[in-house]
């Protein structure tokens, strides 16, 4: 079965899209085997956070040159608004792909979690990491260091996502809702141009 989700993967690097599995159920309950599922505007929201905007370049915590929303670069060293949404993109879909070619069933809010965690440690690690293959969300909390420092950062990060994960009721709406507590702040995120 594993070496099934290995050809799924190539075939999603030559392929746009492949046949999709209809979910059953409703709602954010809705629990999805390998389709076309993508990152939710919650998701999206929570790696934006998290990322933070960068228009030029500088090094990540773990030591990669990065721009963008976390997007590890060798040759930018400058971008736009719109560029930094448009790699933004690309990432997300690349990691979307992985994650649907790996045939998990997850809820929305689920999904989003796992994507958030993989978008920042890296598909490579993801993928080797014991959460993706037991799903369990108490591994999240490990991924805390970057070059052997433990970081606020990432602590609160881990613990959104293990909430995230773990709240397969929570509606959209409750979102907003907490969005509009945040002082109307929707997207709460920092910009640097610098």
């Amino acid at each position: 079965m594993k070496y099934i989700y290995v050809l799924i993967s190539i075939l999603l690097s030559f392929t746009p899209a492949l046949p999709v599995l209809a979910p059953v159920g409703l709602g954010n309950n809705t629990k999805y085997n390998f389709s076309s599922h993508t990152v939710s505007l919650r998701g999206i929201d929570l790696i934006k956070r998290y990322e933070g905007l960068r228009l030029k370049s500088y090094k990540c915590p773990a030591g990669f040159k990065t721009i963008g929303y976390g997007h590890q670069t060798q040759s930018l060293n400058r971008i736009t608004m719109e560029q930094a949404e448009e790699l933004l993109a690309d990432d997300l879909e690349h990691v979307e792909q992985h994650i649907n070619a790996m045939g998990m069933e997850l809820t929305q809010n689920q999904f989003d979690a796992v994507c958030s965690f993989a978008f920042n440690v890296g598909i490579y690690k993801f993928s080797q990491s014991t959460f993706a293959s037991t799903l369990d969300p108490e591994e999240l909390k490990k991924w805390v260091y970057a070059n052997n420092i433990k970081l606020p950062g990432l602590i609160k990060r881990r613990n959104e996502e293990y909430n995230l994960y773990n709240n397969s009721s929570g509606s959209f709406t409750d979102w907003n809702m907490d969005r509009a507590k945040n002082n109307g702040d929707y997207f709460n995120r920092s910009i640097s141009t610098t």
